[in-house]
């Protein structure tokens, strides 16, 4: 076994490989992760070994986890709250009933095994993963337009439902009294009455008050209320993971801009999480399906009773609503967030034993991989523009928009790639032709016919984005005049041989700064000289 920080550095190491290769692939890292933890444990080669830090920065990962999960929320307008009713309780309902009657049906029932632990897995099969189904969701442009105002809190509520659920099966099973029961669900309401009340006003005073104030004052006031409210939950008996989702939920109302969000992302995302995810494919053991076919048979049943249960709510709700989408549930099947740290905490607590834990993360893995490439096929490709000899313009920004109105102005035809949909809309008001989509993705840049296209001006906020995109762009069009922006003298080099003309604006910027300032002097020394009568 390796020495704790020489693992912890490997463990880094093998995050950014994965990362990088899951981002050149096209695929999401997590299930990844949960294979590399499985290969690397005490179950696999024993490569690495668990210790008490290790576990803590995985625990501090799934509580960074399922607190991102709960500012997903934010920015979502106009929502539907009869169709998110609606299409949330079909779901939970099928969803927690298949889950309990399978695994009850499979042996897990008393006296061998407790009551709570086919009520886990109910919560566990209500529960989805946030992180993976909203993308989805924002690049199925079918599915955005149509029903995603509906979809989007659906998943929040689903989690909230689940983490719910199973922080009052978790209070059940420590303690049966039924007084004392009453007396947690009294408290869990206030939790979230007061919560929802008092923490966005919090957080839309710090931010109006404080605002000038040092840079990270943001990301400190963020870490302070969550381990606030982490705190008063052990007081009350409430699971941490659940005081996080809920403080996730309750300061996403005062988050106004997305630099916060991708501060906090990157602490969790970049770091915490990846740890969460190796050390739940390190608690797995694969190699017990190879033990007995009663095992390999459990599997199966997870899989299919999780997809079948998604597949018969999204139905169900397809023929009440008249939304013409009887496949709708296949938008629920990953199962990684809140699902993986609920089986987690079922494991810690004795009542999953290790098959059963082992085929939920099994589960995750399979649902998480299949979902991206289903959705794509069943609710189509984006559709792809007839256009030639036109402009594309990657990334609807501020300089987007002002190089779109310079080409209308030369009456010149283009079309913008924007991956915010409300930024995309506003676009469309006036007057541009726009696509919602990811413009490192090939299928959309493909969409706007990249290999017939005059000029590409690769405008967008993220240097690596960039070079991702010209690539793609000059490997498909030779001929097509690529205009660049980036943001670092390592991306403007690597581009100076992909694209024909490179705008680093920073350096642009300070060349007329400077130009400003001699000017600023060159005045000031006439009027000396005029002073003087020279």
């Amino acid at each position: 076994m390796l020495d704790y920080l020489v693992a912890f550095g490997f463990l880094l190491v093998l995050v950014f490989l994965i990362s990088e290769f899951s981002h050149r692939i096209k695929v999401i890292a997590v299930p990844l992760l949960i294979i590399a933890g499985m290969l690397i444990g005490p179950n696999g080669f024993g490569i690495v070994n668990k210790s008490e830090g290790l576990e803590f920065f995985a625990e501090l990962g799934f509580l960074f986890l399922v607190f991102l999960a709960g500012l997903e929320i934010r920015g979502v307008k106009n929502v539907e709250w009869r169709d998110v009713t609606s299409l949330g309780s079909v779901l939970a309902t099928i969803s927690f009933f298949m889950g309990f009657l399978l695994v009850y049906f499979w042996g897990y029932h008393p006296p061998k095994y407790l009551l709570a632990t086919p009520l886990i897995i109910g919560t566990v099969f209500q529960s989805s993963s946030v992180g993976e189904i909203i993308p989805i969701i924002n690049h199925t442009r079918k599915l955005k337009d149509k029903i995603g105002n509906t979809l989007i809190p659906t998943v929040v509520i689903l989690d909230t439902i689940s983490l719910i659920s199973l922080s009052l099966i978790l209070q059940w099973y420590r303690d049966s009294n039924l007084v004392h029961l009453l007396l947690f669900i009294i408290a869990l309401i206030l939790f979230i009455f007061l919560g929802s009340r008092y923490i966005p006003r919090l957080g839309k005073w710090v931010f109006n008050r404080y605002r000038s104030s040092y840079e990270e004052m943001e990301i400190v006031f963020f870490m302070a209320v969550l381990f606030s409210m982490i705190g008063v939950s052990e007081l009350i008996g409430l699971e941490p993971i659940v005081a996080s989702f809920l403080t996730g939920l309750f300061l996403g109302e005062s988050v106004e801009g997305e630099e916060i969000c991708h501060k906090l992302s990157s602490i969790g995302r970049g770091f915490l999480i990846p740890i969460f995810f190796i050390v739940v494919g390190m608690d797995a053991d694969p190699l017990l399906f190879l033990r007995g076919a009663s095992y390999l048979y459990l599997l199966l049943a997870i899989i299919i009773g999780l997809m079948g249960s998604k597949l018969l709510g999204g139905y169900i709700y397809s023929r009440i609503s008249r939304k013409n989408l009887p496949l709708l549930g296949v938008v629920f099947f990953p199962q990684l967030g809140a699902t993986l740290a609920a089986t987690k905490i079922g494991l810690i607590y004795g009542l999953i034993d290790e098959p059963l834990f082992t085929s939920v993360v099994v589960m995750a893995i399979v649902t998480a991989l299949i979902t991206p490439f289903l959705t794509l096929h069943i609710f189509g490709k984006i559709e792809k523009q007839e256009l030639s000899d036109h402009a594309v313009i990657l990334g609807g920004g501020m300089i987007g928009e002002y190089a779109a109105s310079a080409l209308t102005l030369l009456h010149k035809e283009f079309i913008i790639v924007e991956k915010n949909k409300k930024r995309c809309d506003y676009l469309k008001s006036k007057g541009y032709r726009c696509i919602l989509g990811d413009a490192t993705r090939g299928d959309v840049l493909d969409a706007v016919n990249v290999e017939r296209a005059k000029y590409a001006l690769v405008l967008l906020s993220s240097s690596k984005d960039s070079v991702i995109a010209s690539r793609y762009i000059r490997e498909k069009n030779p001929d097509c005049r690529i205009i660049a922006r980036v943001h670092s003298e390592k991306e403007r080099k690597i581009l100076k041989d992909i694209a024909d003309e490179v705008l680093y604006p920073e350096m642009i910027a300070g060349m007329n700064i400077v130009w400003h300032i001699m000017k600023m002097i060159e005045e000031n020394r006439r009027d000396d000289s005029t002073d003087f009568g020279i």
